[in-house]
């Protein structure tokens, strides 16, 4: 768990300084994470076999056949919650460096790409036999994207302050942190209300 792995005190004094001045605790993390996790329940988001980090420089067009894309850096690829790889995915479109939140998708756009995703994974599953046990209903990956972008934005900031510590890659990884939990909080009463409605739901079955 990489919130465990978050030093009580960095060892550098400027990077416990910095800490100090724009991030909250490491046990209001937890409170967070796992305030998360029970979100994550109620959407009930299906496991599947997700990239985890499809960044730019991830993405790669080819040249050949200029309608595909083709993927690289299956570093922390394996199995997760879709709504993280979709959330995830929508979150990148704000880069790295410099996060500009501004460039999330619209609407329309998210839209476009979740009705893309799933007619081709109902053409995949079509094609190779095989019977999708989960909702491809856009409406509902909208909604598991929305959460998901909130669990990429908490775990992209804590998995920072662990390299704020260990990498030895010239990045400020505090300010990252930053970054993304200001998004975190700013957009905390939006999946909070999804959670709340989905309860809801199940509650009248």
């Amino acid at each position: 768990h990489w919130l465990t792995l978050i030093p009580q005190r960095f060892t550098k004094p400027a990077t416990e300084a910095q800490a100090e001045a724009l991030l909250p605790r490491r046990h209001d993390l937890k409170e967070e994470v796992d305030l998360m996790c029970s979100q994550l329940k109620a959407l009930n988001s299906p496991a599947v076999f997700c990239h985890n980090d499809t960044t730019i420089g991830n993405i790669l067009e080819l040249d050949l056949q200029p309608d595909r894309v083709a993927f690289i850096d299956f570093e922390y690829a394996g199995w997760n919650l879709r709504c993280f790889d979709l959330g995830n995915m929508f979150c990148e479109y704000c880069g790295m460096v410099s996060m500009d939140f501004s460039l999330y998708p619209s609407k329309s756009e998210q839209l476009e790409f979740l009705t893309e995703y799933a007619r081709k994974a109902a053409e995949l599953s079509t094609k190779n036999g095989s019977t999708l046990p989960l909702s491809l209903d856009v409406s509902d990956l909208q909604r598991e994207a929305r959460v998901g972008s909130q669990a990429s934005n908490l775990l992209w900031s804590i998995w920072s302050l662990v390299q704020a510590e260990h990498s030895l890659i010239e990045f400020d990884y505090v300010q990252y942190a930053s970054i993304r939990l200001n998004e975190y909080f700013r957009r905390k009463d939006e999946f909070l209300a999804i959670g709340k409605a989905l309860n809801g739901r199940r509650g009248k079955l």
